[in-house]
């Protein structure tokens, strides 16, 4: 069981409570008769320790040049991986899909999208189911944007879409597709979030080793897949913003961000 709550000081909101502070920013947004609705995708890594000392992934076996999507790896980690999806379902979450990510040791977790409430609700719950399940089975689960230096970080990908009863992002008129034009309020989002990307990095990548992730060059596997580039493009990992259906993936956050001020 767990209670999600609000931060109050006296019988008032208290205004440094960031579940607070996302209260006030969803009201702002419906006084214009919008809903931001958001996806949010954890990626982590499940670790051991070495016999030096340092930090080693869970799985012995997980060894490949290029482990990007590693069917191999899913069965080995199956017991965590289906126990993770169990718990998170019967919380309420609907978990679309897990999956084996570019570093070795490295997983991703997708679920539905909801109002970004209840979704920043939901990253938290994920965080310490996920942290609870791998230490009884004697792992480290870390959110690190960047534990392994030679390896691709780990991003918090927000899949974000503006509502108006419906999605008001995109042209409706051809239902929503990557090659739907984008609408005069979605490029104005696009520009706003391009525009103050400094700013919003210092919320949505906030440690020294976040920088760590934001970096161009090659890694193990050959890349970095971090945003190092403030763009806007269709379906390119390296920009800031990402195009997709009916929405856009902000690539910036990564998990030591706080998920409501993010």
């Amino acid at each position: 069981a767990r209670i999600v709550g609000n931060g109050y000081v006296d019988g008032q909101p208290f205004d440094a409570c960031p579940r607070q502070v996302l209260h006030r920013a969803v009201a702002r947004l419906a006084e214009r008769g919008w809903q931001l609705r958001t996806g949010i995708e954890p990626e982590f890594f499940l670790l051991k320790r070495g016999a030096a000392g340092q930090w080693l992934p869970a799985d012995d076996a997980d060894r490949l040049d290029k482990p990007s999507y590693d069917l191999k790896s899913l069965p080995r980690q199956m017991g965590f991986l289906h126990e993770l999806q169990q718990t998170l379902t019967a919380c309420g979450m609907d978990v679309l899909q897990l999956d084996h990510e570019d570093a070795h040791g490295q997983y991703e977790v997708n679920f539905a999208y909801g109002d970004a409430l209840l979704s920043a609700d939901r990253v938290m719950l994920f965080k310490l189911a996920a942290h609870a399940l791998a230490e009884a089975r004697g792992m480290v689960f870390s959110m690190m944007p960047k534990p392994l230096a030679n390896q691709p970080g780990s991003g918090l990908h927000f899949h974000v879409s503006l509502w108006r009863g419906e999605r008001c992002l995109f042209d409706p008129s051809d239902g929503d597709t990557a090659l739907s034009p984008i609408s005069e309020l979605g490029r104005q989002f696009v520009a706003g979030v391009l525009a103050h990307a400094p700013a919003l990095c210092a919320l949505a990548a906030p440690t020294v080793n976040s920088y760590k992730r934001l970096t161009v060059g090659e890694s193990l596997s050959g890349t970095t897949w971090a945003p190092a580039y403030v763009a806007h493009g269709p379906n390119n990992r390296t920009a800031l913003v990402r195009t997709l259906p009916g929405r856009f993936e902000w690539r910036l956050p990564d998990a030591s961000a706080n998920p409501y001020l993010a």
